[in-house]
Order: structure tokens, then sequence, then C-alpha cells
């Protein structure tokens, strides 16, 4: 499922956040492409929102953007309320404008809706904005260079070539999974899957290199070439005349194969044959010894470059899309239950040392570390957020692993000030965590105002019994948190451990 339309709902109504970042939260939902999905996405990002269904007569009191559907298809679209008429888009960004009356005869009445913002959430600096501002620039300069420079018909294909490259960059992006609201517009319903047909009708593979790819490669070359047209005419004939090749090729594949057409690809052969039309009729053959070695050279190091840029591109997209399954799967919260029963339960004798929040939580979270330990740090941090955040659910034990005999000797200066810091309250003792953890802070001998470490060994010598002992270590109403996920992870359930065991006793 695109996530265009989301995207949009939440673009119009005020909200900047990083689209990738929407699509991956909303991509590896455990539920993923339900409502709950959305619910939940938009939930994470802090977007007031309600998923609903309305009858005919709340249509007037609705936002006057909302996603929705029709009785005859079930797809999404993008609802826009206007006096008289609505304007709905469907992922494809294809509009459409209809009279309100026929819209409400065949609404659904579902509803997906967020809570509009006065303005922007926050100042973001759009990378990709600024990318195509920059190419945009260059572009013109390249035009402007052409212009003083050529005659007519040289400026011309180079101008072509430009617009083919151009146009090529935006197909890798689509057959890359990267939005290209361009070629959208020009397959922009389902009855034009015909160019998806096309495409993967394309036998040709030369070290991973598709049809596609010796296009782009072909107008980046004679863009390149066009910069010194007076040198490089006979090379750019040679390479038009290979061109027509792959023209015929595609032109059999739509006629003759599948017998059904892509308008992508027509565009691309038109673009072409315009280009190759111009240098057969006013470019010259002069041939350069000197020139078709350069060129040679030219080749020798952009093909390899191309082709070893593009594996690491469908690396990553393999590794991309692996990660969302991976993620999707690891956030099912029944899988993650199942791993944390699994576990024996550990009941702790000594309880009260470094207990935060209150003794009738009916969720309490036990966490050991080791001050010695390098990953005690983040997670100290992930915890104390999760009990910062949810402190009318949750309690919060900390518990070390730790001797009077420690190899850092400010780690036993530490923990008496610790325990000081305890006994004086909860900012305090968090405190007391961000000197030794942020601050970087030594603790001397004389500051220390506590000398009794039973209790603490106590509890590391119940950890070692329990087979505690490594660090850090998790644990939620004495089920160890499972090994197989990561701590932070934990940001995923901790709702769901919340409404399971406060929802349980309505």
């Amino acid at each position: 499922m695109s996530t265009f339309l989301f995207y949009e709902l939440i673009r119009l109504n005020n909200y900047q956040i990083k689209k990738e970042d929407f699509d991956n939260e909303f991509m590896s939902h455990p539920d993923y492409p339900s409502l709950s999905a959305v619910k939940d996405t938009l939930d994470k990002f802090d977007i007031e929102n309600i998923i609903a269904e309305f009858n005919n007569s709340h249509f007037n009191k609705l936002p006057n953007t909302f996603i929705s559907s029709l009785k005859e298809n079930s797809e999404l679209i993008l609802v826009k309320k206007k006096e008289s008429s609505v304007l709905i888009t469907n992922n494809f960004q294809h509009k459409k404008e209809i009279d309100i009356s026929i819209f409400l005869e065949n609404w659904s009445g579902l509803v997906i809706a967020v809570e509009k913002q006065k303005s922007t959430s926050k100042i973001n600096i759009d990378i990709d904005n600024i990318i195509k501002k920059s190419f945009i620039i260059v572009i013109t300069l390249i035009l402007y260079f052409f212009y003083l420079n050529f005659d007519r018909y040289e400026f011309l294909y180079a101008f072509i070539s430009l617009i083919g490259l151009c146009y090529c960059i935006e197909i890798y992006k689509t057959q890359h999974e990267i939005n290209s609201k361009f070629i959208d517009k020009i397959c922009s319903s389902k009855k034009e899957n015909s160019c998806q047909m096309v495409m993967q009708e394309d036998r040709i593979n030369i070290f991973g290199l598709k049809l596609s790819d010796m296009a782009l490669l072909y107008f980046l070359t004679t863009t390149i070439f066009s910069l010194f047209l007076n040198k490089t005419q006979f090379i750019i004939i040679l390479l038009s005349s290979l061109s027509i090749i792959s023209v015929i090729y595609s032109i059999y594949i739509q006629f003759f194969k599948i017998r059904k057409t892509c308008k992508i690809c027509l565009i691309l052969i038109g673009i072409i044959l315009s280009n190759s039309l111009i240098c057969f009729l006013h470019f010259e053959f002069r041939f350069s010894t000197r020139v078709f070695l350069l060129c040679l050279i030219y080749f020798f190091i952009i093909t390899p470059l191309y082709i070893y840029v593009n594996k690491i591109i469908n690396i990553n997209k393999k590794l991309n899309h692996d990660n969302l399954i991976n993620t999707r799967f690891k956030r099912n919260y029944d899988i993650f239950k199942r791993e944390l029963f699994s576990s024996k339960q550990v009941n702790f004798k000594y309880k009260d040392l470094f207990f935060i929040g209150k003794k009738e939580s009916k969720i309490h979270i036990t966490l050991i570390l080791n001050l010695e330990c390098f990953f005690c740090k983040e997670a100290f941090y992930i915890l104390k957020d999760i009990y910062l955040s949810n402190r009318e659910y949750i309690s919060l034990q900390i518990r070390f692993n730790f001797f009077n005999k420690p190899k850092l000797p400010e780690i036993g200066n530490f923990i008496k000030h610790l325990i000081y810091a305890y006994n004086k309250g909860e900012n305090e003792f968090f405190s007391t965590f961000d000197k030794w953890y942020i601050q970087k802070y030594h603790f001397s001998k004389e500051e220390s105002l506590i000398n009794d470490f039973m209790e603490i060994e106590d509890i590391s010598k119940e950890n070692i019994s329990e087979k505690l002992n490594d660090s850090p270590m998790l644990l939620i109403n004495g089920y160890l948190f499972s090994q197989k996920y990561q701590i932070e992870d934990i940001y995923y359930f901790i709702e769901e451990i919340i409404k399971e065991y406060y929802n349980n006793d309505k």
C-alpha cells in the first residue's frame, strides 16, 4: 500500500514529518496495512486523529480534508471538500472533481481525519527540496552554456539529451520504489499496468543492467559529450546508431510480444528518436583517434562505476525491505508476550533499594546494570524515559552487579553517593546518574557520605543466584525481557503492556 494519501493528509494539516520516517513506522507495523496500523502510526507522531464511520448527515461537520473510500471501490481516496463539490485524489495522484450529491450516493462513510494545526509543527529543513533546487540551478547553468556556445541544432540536441537524462532518472526512481510524481501522472490509473508489464518483459540483463539502465547511461553520456560537441559528434552518431537497436527491441516487446503499449516507454522512444534524427541530419562524422581513445577510457570508468553503484542501491533496497519485514515481525505484541512469559518468573527478596514509583503499580520493571558496562548507559536512559512518561502505571527498580572491589575506584564512591541521593528523592537520584553518565563527574572518597555496601552486595549475590550475571538486563514483573529483542524495543510494547494490565480490571 502506498503511503501517499496519508502523507498528503498530514502535510495539508500543517504537520512536518519526514516521509521516510512515516513510511518506516507505518510499513513496519505488525498489522500493516490495516487501519489499526494507520492509527498507531499517527499516534506515534502525536497527531490527533479519528478513524470511524459516519452517516451522510454528518458530512457537513467533517473536516475539509480527510481520507475515505467509495462503495464501488474499497481503495482509499483523499477527499477535499468544496462549496458544491468534492475533489478526490487516488493513490496514483489522479484527481477528479464530482458533485457532493453524487459523492454521498457512493460514499462508504469511512473517515480517516487528523486535527489541523494552526501553523506548521516545526521548522524542518527539507533536504530533498534543497537537492531539487540545486539540480535545477545546475541544469540552468548547463543550458546557458549550450546557448552561448552552440548553433540551434546543437543546442536542441543538448537540450533534448538533458530532458532524456532527467526523464530516465525519474524512471530509475520508480523502478527502485522511490515516488516519482511525474511518472505517476503518466501512469495514473490501474489500467496503465501495461507499463509494469512491459518493464517486466525486459529480459536484457548485462552485469545487472536492464534496458532502462542503459537508457540512463546513454543520456548521461550524450549530455556529458554535448559539452564538447565540436569534438564528439562522430561518437554521438555511433551511440545514436546503437540506440536504434534498443528502440526496435522495445517496440517488438510492446507491439508483438505482449501487445500492450507503455506510455513511459513510448515517450522515451520519442526522445531517443528525436535526438537521433538531429544528429543524423546535422552532425558530421569527423573521426579522431585521440577523442575515440578518451571516450573509451570514459566508458571503461563510467560503466563499471554505474554497475557498482546500481548493485549497492539494489542491495540496500533489499536490506531495507527485509528490515521492514523483520521489524514488522519483531513488533508483534503476541510474539513478544509469548517470549516474555516463556521465562521463569523471578521473585526478588531485596526490592526496596533504588525503587522508584508507586508500590501499588501493576507493572514493575527491573533494570540490572553494571557501571563498567558501556551499553548500560543507553539502557538506563531508555528505562528512565519509559518510567517518566508512564509513571502513573509503572514502578522501576535499579539493581547493580557490584562487589566492593570494582576495577574503577570511583565506582564505589558513586554507589555511596547514589544511596545518599536516593534517600533525598527521585530527582536527586536521577541527577546523580546524569553526573556519572553525562558529566563524567569523578566522585571522590572524601565526598562520600555512606560506607555500607552490604545491601548492594546482597542484591548482586541475589542477581547471580538467579543467573542474572549479564548487563544490562531487563525484567517486567519478574519475567526476563527476551534477548531476541534490543532493550529499546520496549518502546514498541509499553502501551500494549499498560493496556493489558490496566484494562483487564475494568
